[in-house]
């Protein structure tokens, strides 16, 4: 898989103000949430350059916003049409030249059927041309940290400004909860996703290494820095105009009464993105989530190719048999155990038809003693439609 070639890390910040409408009956309205400032930077993978961070802080933030972004995506897309002197190596020369399958699907080489072409790349790379042209549509992921629980609620408000608004594609959990935006070129993706806990412990688990943030506040103290490489305290309820933010002390304690946790730093999602890049070859970026993820990594690793059904009774057998029942099921190292076990992956087949069990009922008993003594491990395995009976 090719990485994408720079991501783009955003998160908003935002301020509550009196409800102008009180809602009658049972229900009340006790704030209204409004953007009132955002930051992003866009970091280059292969170059580790970064664009920024920039801030904007002011009236119409989510509208902004989008407008920034799509600036941002013009010039990204310059720089990406600009062809770069390759380097390389003697041993990328050889590896290039010895090349018998395309390193992007695997598929073996073949002159008369297939355009060879290369990658332009900090390395020599040799690919099919239709796979060549898959990666050079590589959508630009733009990062936020608890996306599908807060940060769409803000950008759904002015995404429809976009100039690629004619082309927005959604993956829903519920239908306040987006764990996926496509617009256009630009890919709204949740870190979360991938790793599930609050900003205050994932940068704790970077210790002392913060060569970005570092990087920008050179100029600054080690005292001073290790302000910005930990969870912020903001005053959400404070904060209900943009007249607060020129006062110059802070506000006086008890003002610091809502505490939200849930942006990731920079550093946190390039690290495991190269992670998962240096043992899987998989940029979780082209990712919704964890699962969707591994589930690649999975067929990567293994090599299987899973066949779908394509006999309409196997699908609704196997789909009774997810809806379960009650067992017991004793081992150590229970879902160790679980998913180190053979799975199904195709040529599925029916033993008998069920017409035929009706009609030789002393056939029953011979296939039921073959099913039982298939071996756990056998390369052939079976399901089974069980009625039991007290």
């Amino acid at each position: 898989m090719i990485n994408a070639p720079c991501v783009i890390i955003a998160n908003f910040e935002a301020g509550n103000k009196k409800p102008s409408l009180i809602n009658g009956g049972k229900t009340r309205l006790i704030s209204e949430q409004y953007a009132n400032s955002f930051c992003y930077l866009v970091h280059w993978i292969d170059t580790g350059d970064v664009w920024g961070p920039f801030l904007y802080r002011g009236e119409n933030a989510t509208q902004e916003f989008v407008q920034r972004i799509d600036q941002e995506l013009v010039k990204i897309n310059e720089v990406l049409a600009i062809k770069h002197e390759r380097i390389e190596t003697e041993e990328d020369k050889k590896r290039f030249a010895e090349a018998i399958s395309c390193w992007i699907c695997k598929g073996k080489f073949d002159i008369d059927t297939n355009e060879i072409e290369r990658l332009e790349s900090k390395k020599a790379t040799k690919a099919i041309a239709s796979e060549k042209a898959k990666a050079d549509k590589t959508p630009i992921p733009v990062v936020f940290h608890n996306l599908r629980g807060y940060d769409s609620h803000l950008v759904c408000k002015s995404v429809g400004r976009s100039v690629n608004a004619h082309q927005i594609k959604v993956i829903v959990e519920t239908f306040e909860r987006y764990k996926f935006i496509k617009v256009g070129q630009l890919k709204y993706i949740d870190s979360q996703q991938f790793m599930n806990n609050s900003l205050a412990i994932l940068t704790k688990s970077l210790g002392d290494n913060y060569p970005i943030t570092s990087q920008h506040f050179k100029d600054f103290t080690p005292g001073q820095i290790s302000l910005a490489t930990r969870k912020g305290i903001y005053c959400y309820d404070y904060i209900d105009s943009q007249d607060r933010f020129l006062e110059t002390e802070l506000p006086p304690i008890h003002e610091f009464t809502t505490i939200l946790k849930g942006k990731i730093s920079q550093e946190d999602y390039h690290h495991a993105q190269k992670t998962c890049i240096k043992y899987y070859e998989l940029d979780p970026s082209h990712y919704v989530s964890a699962p969707s993820l591994f589930w690649d990594a999975m067929l990567k690793k293994s090599g299987v190719k899973i066949e779908l059904f394509t006999d309409m009774s196997m699908h609704d057998f196997i789909e009774k048999a997810k809806r379960g029942g009650i067992s017991k099921t004793y081992a150590n190292n229970l879902y160790g155990w679980a998913m180190s076990q053979f799975l199904p992956i195709g040529n599925y087949q029916w033993e008998a038809s069920q017409e035929y069990l009706l009609k030789n009922p002393a056939m029953q008993k011979k296939y039921l003693e073959k099913i039982l003594k298939t071996k756990a491990n056998a390369p052939r395995g079976y399901f089974l439609n069980i009625k039991s009976h007290e």
